[in-house]
Formats: C-alpha cells, sequence, structure tokens
C-alpha cells in the first residue's frame, strides 16, 4: 500500500512538472535612450511666434483659398507659384535673389473677401553659416526683413529677424514689436517662399529666385 502512494504522488509530481511552462528570461537594456536634439530654432522662439509658425500654413491656405475668382486670376498671372505644394530638399545656395512681396490682407469685416498687393521686385542675400544656417537679408525696398534661417525638416526652414536692419547686438528677441518669425519653403526649381505672418491678419509672402550674375547688385 505504501508502495503504492508513493507511486501515485510521484505521478502526480511529474504531472504538476510538465504543465508549468518553463519562463524565458527577460533581458532589459542598460543602454540609455538618447532622445533627438531639438532644432535650434525651437531653443530661441518666443511662444507667440512658436504658437503662429504651427498656424502659418493654414492661415496661408485659408486666404489663398477665399481669395475672389478674378483675384485668383490676377494673381496667378503675376506669382503663377505662390500656391504650389512645397517641396523637399529646401536649403537654397547661397547668393543674391529676387525677392517679389506678395502681401494679403483679410478685412475686419465677416464676410469680406481677403485682398492682395504684389509690389516690385528687389534684391535680397542669403550666405551660407555654420550648423546648417543661413542668413537673410532682403538689401533693397522700403521693407528689409534681415534674420537667420534655420533648418527644421526636409519640407521647411524657419525664419527668425528682425523687420528692419539692426546692429549685431539687435538681433531677433532684443524688441518684441521689430521681431518677425517665418517659414521658407521650396516650391520649385530654384524658386522658394518666405511667409511671414503680419499684424492684423496680414500675411507676407516672399517669392525668392535667384539673379542672373550679370544682374547682381554691387557688394
Amino acid at each position: 500500500m505504501r508502495a503504492l502512494l508513493l507511486t501515485l504522488s510521484l505521478g502526480l509530481t511529474v504531472a504538476g512538472c510538465a504543465r508549468t511552462p518553463a519562463v524565458a528570461p527577460v533581458t532589459v537594456s542598460s543602454e540609455p535612450i538618447v532622445e533627438a536634439p531639438r532644432p535650434e530654432w525651437e531653443r530661441i522662439v518666443r511662444p507667440a511666434d512658436a504658437a503662429l509658425l504651427q498656424t502659418i500654413a493654414a492661415r496661408r491656405t485659408s486666404i489663398l483659398s477665399r481669395l475672389p475668382r478674378s483675384a485668383r486670376t490676377r494673381l496667378t498671372a503675376e506669382a503663377p507659384a505662390l500656391g504650389s505644394p512645397a517641396l523637399d530638399h529646401v536649403a537654397p545656395s547661397p547668393g543674391s535673389y529676387n525677392c517679389r512681396l506678395v502681401r494679403f490682407s483679410t478685412p475686419a469685416a465677416r464676410r469680406a473677401a481677403p485682398t492682395f498687393r504684389a509690389f516690385p521686385s528687389f534684391f535680397c542675400y542669403i550666405r551660407g553659416e555654420s550648423e546648417g544656417r543661413f542668413s537673410f537679408t532682403k538689401q533693397t525696398g522700403s521693407d528689409q526683413p534681415i534674420g537667420w534661417l534655420y533648418p527644421d525638416d526636409d519640407r521647411r526652414m524657419v525664419f527668425l529677424g528682425r523687420r528692419q536692419a539692426g546692429t549685431a547686438e539687435e538681433q531677433y528677441g532684443t524688441d518684441p514689436t521689430q521681431d518677425l518669425a517665418g517659414v521658407l519653403e521650396r516650391t520649385g526649381s530654384f524658386r522658394w517662399h518666405l511667409t511671414l505672418p503680419g499684424v492684423n491678419s496680414e500675411v507676407s509672402i516672399y517669392e525668392i529666385t535667384p539673379v542672373p550674375a550679370d544682374e547682381q547688385p554691387p557688394a
């Protein structure tokens, strides 16, 4: 009888072991998780301008879509690539450019259609700097924004600058009333657009194209 009970006990023990699955050891990596560095412009931009940059594409699309048919026809004739989508490889080549300003305004009246005004072309200059940045200077005309173009992603660069040229110390962040924040996008072969939100629902778009060597302004 004792032998029978011992046999049954051993059988139950073996059966219990058979029903228990083996647990594989868990390996925990000791290497720290490295986060991608933030773009340089995010460490510089003021919160109000950061909010503007988040909505700049939507504001521009809304204004262009609400233009009357006659205004869209005129805009297409004067600035045919203004509504083109952004392309990759946005970084421009250093050099002289023609900068043509098209400024859009949204009237205060709720149902009033936006209007725009196209200005003559003036000269701008883009210079390559360190860490993938570019300096941007509008050299002629009444409005002369100046500032830096910072890498953001493959389809846009962020512009942080001033409304008018100042001293080396008077850069973005020195005087909020003079600060400018915008987006540079490539919209075609050797064609870029710099979009700058303005006051009172204005949006300024600079259409930027290279200046032929024999037409460049004096250095």
